[in-house]
């Protein structure tokens, strides 16, 4: 017999990356609630300059703003309980099912950080978001409140450039070859993904395409570590902390 190349072929991942993708029922209060900060009236009196990121939210009818930043609305204000709270069940189902971790009973996870975001399409300013990443939190989410092509995208330039110099047309995009990820928003969906995942927003450049939704870094709360007896004080903590 002679020596030749067999047809059995595995393609093995490994060192793989996953974003948890959860939905969310928003009810009739919380909407009301929701559709307060929506509104111009609410955001021009209640969230200040954002501090160099976006625009001020006085030229509200801009394309794109980050709304009521340094506030940790979702974590301090007690009417947002109850999207609080979905959002840190989702965190820790994340974290015990996708990445498998053994979590002692007394770790919750804590909302570091909240804001809010509008995004508009604008066929005037094709602006590219550039990517970037959250690497100060463990974990970040974007709990999205309407349908729209206005989305996400995660980027991993590392996936190709372990070929470089070597680089020809991709026949097909897989989990081998692709260096992004798109996410289409949809009312209620929560994407949960590793705070050092590099992402980017994407602009669908269509003006009537508006998307609201509300971003979040996420901590663990308590014993953060089995080799160090290490906790973490909470979001609204370290809020409470930051007015005195």
């Amino acid at each position: 017999m002679e020596t030749r190349l067999t047809n059995k072929f595995q393609a093995v991942p490994m060192f793989a990356q996953y974003y948890g993708e959860y939905y969310i029922d928003i009810g009739d209060e919380d909407w009301k609630l929701l559709e307060l900060f929506f509104s111009k009236e609410h955001r021009v009196a209640n969230s200040p300059d954002a501090d160099g990121y976006g625009t001020p939210v006085t030229t509200y009818d801009e394309w794109f703003q980050i709304l009521y930043l340094n506030q940790n609305l979702i974590c301090v204000d007690e009417r947002f309980a109850n999207i609080k709270s979905a959002i840190q069940q989702a965190a820790h189902h994340y974290l015990e099912e996708c990445v498998q971790f053994d979590m002692p009973k007394e770790v919750y996870m804590d909302i570091a950080d909240s804001w809010f975001i509008r995004l508009a399409g604008d066929k005037e300013k094709p602006k590219e978001f550039q990517p970037h990443n959250h690497s100060f939190a463990m974990l970040s989410c974007v709990l999205y409140l309407h349908d729209s092509n206005n989305g996400l995208e995660f980027t991993n330039n590392d996936q190709l450039n372990m070929f470089e110099p070597f680089t020809w047309p991709v026949k097909e995009t897989n989990e081998i070859n692709g260096a992004s990820q798109y996410v289409r928003p949809k009312k209620g969906k929560l994407v949960i993904f590793p705070g050092r995942m590099h992402h980017r927003l994407v602009n669908s450049h269509m003006e009537e395409d508006v998307r609201w939704s509300i971003v979040a870094n996420i901590w663990p709360q308590g014993l953060v570590s089995t080799n160090h007896a290490a906790g973490l004080v909470s979001g609204s903590q370290r809020h409470e902390r930051t007015k005195t």
